[in-house]
């Protein structure tokens, strides 16, 4: 079923353009997904919960490794690295196009200290590489790592311990600095680990948050 664009005002026809439904696909196409997905208040708002991992803490020296987006709807995580092939041609212009059509799936991104490090890596990258990086207000996020500072008294927020704290367990594999070193070799076993520890800061950032958003409100807050 197609949209009945006449009786559509811009505004509705250009979220409709900016947000993707199940399948991965615009609203605008899939009219029928928007009508059965948005007629169910519990997944109204869409939240994709966002790692990344780089090769350095700024973005003017380093790349981003991969990302991974857990959707908060299902088991589904989008993830993408860097190859081999794309160290010697384009590094991380692929990844950082592939992380940016992944995040606009949702409707909003959570994260765990990422609008200090992840989104604005993200987003300089991005500008790196000529590509387009979100605007304001076309999506929000939400910072788990704001909510434990401001909501609970731990004697750290670092997710591994916020995790253990909440939920008596942490998924979390340990930062091996020859993992990040060999790497930028474009060696696949250690990408390999790198890509699977991120993949497990997802699903604890996602375990986590569902004990302690109740906490915090969602607020309009652009990534």
């Amino acid at each position: 079923m197609r949209p009945q664009v006449r009786n559509l005002s811009k505004k509705e026809l250009v979220w409709l353009d900016e947000h993707f439904c199940k399948h991965g696909q615009r609203y605008l196409a899939h009219y029928n997904c928007y009508l059965r997905e948005q007629a169910r208040p519990e997944i109204t708002e869409r939240i994709g919960y966002l790692d990344i991992e780089a090769s350095n803490l700024k973005s003017d020296f380093g790349i981003v490794y991969c990302y991974c987006i857990k959707d908060g709807d299902s088991s589904t995580i989008y993830r993408d690295w860097v190859s081999p092939r794309e160290f010697r041609t384009c590094l991380d212009k692929d990844v950082i196009r592939n992380c940016i059509r992944d995040m606009n799936r949702f409707d909003r991104i959570c994260t765990w200290y990422g609008s200090r490090f992840d989104l604005p890596f993200i987003r300089s990258r991005a500008i790196a590489h000529g590509l387009t990086f979100p605007l304001p207000k076309t999506l929000w996020q939400t910072d788990g790592w704001l909510i434990s500072r401001n909501k609970l008294a731990l004697s750290s927020n670092r997710l591994k311990a916020v995790a253990k704290f909440v939920l008596g367990k942490t998924q979390k594999t340990e930062i091996e600095n020859i993992y990040w070193l060999r790497a930028l070799q474009g060696n696949s076993k250690a990408m390999a680990y790198i890509v699977d520890h991120c993949e497990k800061d997802v699903l604890d950032l996602e375990r986590v948050y569902r004990v302690i958003g109740q906490y915090s409100p969602k607020a309009k807050t652009s990534i």
